[in-house]
């Protein structure tokens, strides 16, 4: 591929735009696409790490609630799909919450806060990355997991990136885009994903499935998904009404 049409992608990326969108665009094949931003992010995270950059790891957390047997090691199948759903039970774990926190100068921290979405829509929101004092940090992690019972657990930088970025991966190949704040600044604060460790994403029964928060716009992302993976091949919860 030549180094115009390599440009033009990333031109393309920069805007939001899939990889399928671009592949159509352009007239390229969404694999040619795809291994262009993987292969292009990747250059650019190793260069901030070669150029030091990205600060040491404080501490990462995710919600306590997050099921560790998402995780997957490299060359690890997901487990088989479920036949027998109860979706009332699914719809209250489908997200969690992560927080990457990096060593600043003395006294400092650096911190970014997740709200992953691994059963349909990837990176939902994102606060940061941020520079805050160190003491400041027990009262920040209590207010980014108010929303979950204010439980945390510690986990690697390796299972951080392995659930944001496995749950970006997944909402990309459904062709939903990451919230706006997602930002290279705040994909970069994770470092760079060697894939070695990631989650298995999508409902139990191996299909994405869509549960609207009060900021989402159903219609706009039901139809997506009806283009990206086809109607009956997802599931879809409509918000309970209150009264």
């Amino acid at each position: 591929m030549i180094p115009e049409q390599i440009q033009e992608v990333l031109a393309l990326r920069v805007q939001n735009f899939t990889p399928k969108e671009i592949a159509r665009k352009l007239g390229l094949r969404p694999a040619e696409v795809a291994a262009i931003i993987r292969s292009e992010g990747e250059k650019s995270a190793q260069d901030r790490f070669d150029r030091g950059e990205i600060s040491p790891i404080y501490e990462c957390l995710v919600s306590a609630s997050f099921p560790d047997d998402r995780f997957l090691t490299l060359g690890e199948q997901r487990p088989e799909p479920s036949a027998n759903i109860d979706a009332s039970m699914e719809t209250s774990i489908g997200m969690t919450i992560v927080v990457v926190a990096r060593n600043s100068r003395p006294g400092k921290l650096i911190v970014c806060n997740y709200l992953v979405d691994y059963y349909c829509l990837g990176v939902k929101n994102v606060i940061g990355p941020k520079q805050i004092l160190e003491s400041e940090y027990p009262k920040f992690k209590e207010k980014c997991f108010q929303a979950f019972d204010n439980d945390s657990k510690i986990v690697t930088i390796e299972q951080a990136q392995a659930i944001v970025l496995s749950a970006l991966a997944y909402a990309d190949g459904l062709e939903l885009s990451p919230h706006l704040d997602f930002t290279e600044t705040a994909k970069s604060h994770l470092g760079l994903w060697n894939q070695k460790l990631s989650i298995w994403c999508g409902a139990s029964d191996g299909k994405p499935l869509f549960v609207p928060g009060p900021s989402d716009f159903p219609g706009k992302i039901i139809a997506i998904l009806d283009r990206s993976v086809g109607e009956g091949n997802y599931r879809y919860v409509a918000p309970k009404r209150s009264r």
